[in-house]
């Protein structure tokens, strides 16, 4: 009896280091190291956000093309980097990763660029020309209202 109830703790805490250590691998790092985001066409006007870390530093760039008065350059603190990161996680923006799409039969079209490198290396690199990841209008209305609401 003494031996089947060893057995049985070693095999549950066998379980539990696997799915510990299993958690871990699938945890994601949500600290940014560089965000560029891009989106509009030439009738409406393009916007162009930019957050480069570096030495501790976190700079925010936006500016405008074609119409769209947008110019603006200051640092953001840590709080402000990681509200960007919750608004990514809770929009699956990361889920957009690899989408590559262009509908050649509009001439002007809007268009979306977005690429974001973590700590840890992870990339999310999307684009599209008049067609959309899953959830782009959400996460993309998400991203546009935080964005133009700094200062």
């Amino acid at each position: 009896m003494l031996i089947v109830a060893i057995l049985i703790l070693a095999a549950t805490t066998v379980v539990l280091l696997i799915n510990l250590q299993n958690a871990n691998k699938n945890k994601q790092n949500d600290n940014i190291v560089s965000f560029k985001y891009e989106y509009g066409s030439f009738s409406e006007g393009d916007y162009l956000f930019n957050i480069e870390t570096k030495d501790n530093e976190v700079t925010f760039t936006a500016s405008g093309e074609n119409g769209v008065k947008l110019n603006i350059q200051k640092q953001l603190s840590k709080e402000e980097l990681q509200k960007l990161s919750k608004i990514i996680n809770e929009n699956n923006i990361r889920n957009w990763d690899n989408f590559n799409g262009t509908n050649n039969s509009i001439m002007d079209g809007y268009s979306f660029d977005l690429h974001i490198v973590y700590e840890d290396g992870a990339t999310v690199n999307a684009h599209g020309y008049h067609t959309y990841p899953r959830n782009y209008e959400k996460g993309h209305q998400a991203l546009s209202d935080y964005l133009l609401s700094i200062k």
